[in-house]
């Protein structure tokens, strides 16, 4: 099992820092409602959809595993072809 080093929460917070971002202004750029986000917040974001979590991918130009504290990497990696 791999060990999750940060909340979602935690990076969530140093992501939308290191842009400059309030919580209002990540949610109106996801087009989701401050009371989604404050529910989801509340639970642990258990209840983040994969969209939700692949909108904040790309909002922040890093992996889903960096924001699910899989990986400390941030970097997206392309999928290599088997065939090359």
């Amino acid at each position: 099992m791999i060990k999750i080093a940060n909340s979602i929460e935690d990076i969530l917070r140093v992501e939308r820092a290191k842009a400059n971002m309030t919580i209002e202004e990540m949610c109106d750029m996801l087009f989701i409602s401050r009371t989604s986000y404050y529910r989801m917040k509340a639970t642990g974001f258990k209840s983040l959809t994969v969209y939700e979590l692949v909108a904040l991918a790309d909002l922040f130009n890093c992996s889903t595993d960096y924001l699910l504290g899989r990986t400390p990497d941030r970097e997206i990696r392309k999928a290599v072809n088997k065939s090359d």
